[in-house]
């Protein structure tokens, strides 16, 4: 077991495992409810390891509790395109994700990036494929993680990476979604005026594709996220 003696370090973890459960809490709402002291919680000693890649890897943590938080696909592959052009082969990418509808979102991501030019097999996939505990080691060693507002935005704070996360319905700027190293965290903010505004339910902008619900400040293409890739990995070894 491995002692975690940083507050913040403490609740970005525990933040990451209540938010994988389906549930959203602040940092004091879970000291209260869990009654641990930040100082004397002891966490899996797996948390803490990096999986160790052959090459650089860039990772798409494509999918969230629920697809109104999800990025299209298509804006994956806008991505995935920059990223590979840019930087030529300085980087492998990977996708990670879990259950049947983030399987669908890669299948439409690959749909994507094959409009582009590319195969199958240019870009690595572990949707499916790992255990949780995998993911997060495998997130530990990335060069830079791109993030939904999902556990994995925590996380990636948490082994102190580069992160981009993308934000549409839920707040960029808020106390449930601070992490835990901000001068590594990019935040990549939908531009449309109703954004955001915390009701999905509500929302009349919405676009179905492969029988998933999104909404369309996840659809639209973001102008901001290129300087912000270039920013990430300048904090890193290129």
């Amino acid at each position: 077991m491995a002692i975690a003696g940083e507050y913040q370090l403490f609740t970005s973890s525990i933040k990451f495992f209540v938010c994988y459960q389906g549930s959203t809490l602040g940092d004091a709402e879970i000291l209260q409810k869990t009654q641990l002291s930040p100082r004397k919680i002891e966490l899996p000693e797996n948390i803490l390891q990096r999986h160790v890649f052959n090459k650089k890897t860039i990772g798409f943590f494509i999918g969230a509790s629920n697809t109104d938080k999800v990025l299209h696909p298509k804006n994956w592959a806008i991505i995935f395109d920059y990223i590979k052009t840019k930087y030529k082969n300085n980087f492998d990418i990977a996708m990670f994700g879990f259950g049947a509808v983030e399987t669908k979102l890669s299948l439409m991501l690959i749909d994507e990036i094959k409009k582009l030019g590319y195969t199958q097999s240019d870009i690595i996939s572990f949707v499916g494929l790992n255990e949780l505990e995998t993911d997060i080691k495998y997130c530990g060693g990335l060069s830079l993680s791109l993030t939904n507002d999902s556990g994995f935005m925590h996380v990636s704070s948490l082994f102190n990476i580069p992160t981009i996360s993308f934000f549409g319905y839920t707040p960029a700027d808020n106390f449930m979604t601070q992490v835990f190293n901000e001068d590594k965290f990019f935040k990549s903010k939908s531009t449309m005026s109703c954004s955001p505004c915390l009701y999905p339910s509500r929302c009349k902008h919405k676009v179905i594709d492969n029988d998933l619900s999104f909404r369309n400040c996840m659809v639209h293409k973001r102008d901001d996220i290129f300087e912000k890739i270039d920013n990430a990995l300048n904090l890193t070894k290129i």
